[in-house]
């Protein structure tokens, strides 16, 4: 009796033992999928957070250079100003004295946001006035460029001056 005993519990000992090996097994396969799934999601958070961090930056830079992006905006014309800046300019030259006048108007489409506007102009007057007017087209308060300059004498004290600037535009 007592031999069958023993048997029994070994058998039972045994039973019960595989049966916890086979749980931990189990257990530990389960903890190991389940830390490489958390891996991922952790992955995935940080990436998350990562790009959010970037669009967070980028609005608050947005935000802090809008009026330094407007103050530029301000040296750009757009295309709806570019008449009046041509009446403005035939304007300020009567007010120096000269004569302006616009030979041609040409829009030179470039990439990107800004095309490029080029003028040519006629300016003659006395010879100290379109020197002047030819200083003040150089630091017009424009994203600008003197091209070509050509100055011919006409007559005593009298200068015609033939300019191209080209200026910055801003698309619509």
């Amino acid at each position: 009796m007592f031999t069958r005993s023993i048997y029994f519990i070994a058998t039972l000992s045994l039973i019960c033992a595989i049966a916890t090996a086979g749980l931990l097994f189990f257990v530990f396969t389960f903890i190991q999928r389940s830390g490489s799934e958390l891996e991922k999601q952790i992955t995935l958070i940080a990436n998350n957070n990562a790009k959010e961090t970037v669009v967070n930056n980028t609005l608050q830079s947005v935000a802090l250079t809008a009026t330094k992006r407007e103050e530029l905006l301000s040296f750009v014309l757009t295309e709806d100003q570019t008449g009046s800046f041509l009446n403005d300019i035939e304007q300020l030259g009567n007010k120096q004295g000269v004569v302006v006048s616009t030979d041609s108007l040409e829009v030179k489409k470039v990439s990107g946001l800004f095309n490029q506007l080029s003028i040519k102009f006629s300016i003659v007057g006395e010879d100290s006035e379109v020197l002047h007017m030819l200083a003040i087209l150089e630091t017009l308060p424009y994203h600008n460029q003197m091209m070509s300059l050509g100055l011919n004498r006409e007559s005593a004290g009298n200068t015609r001056a033939t300019v191209e600037l080209q200026v910055t535009v801003l698309k619509k």
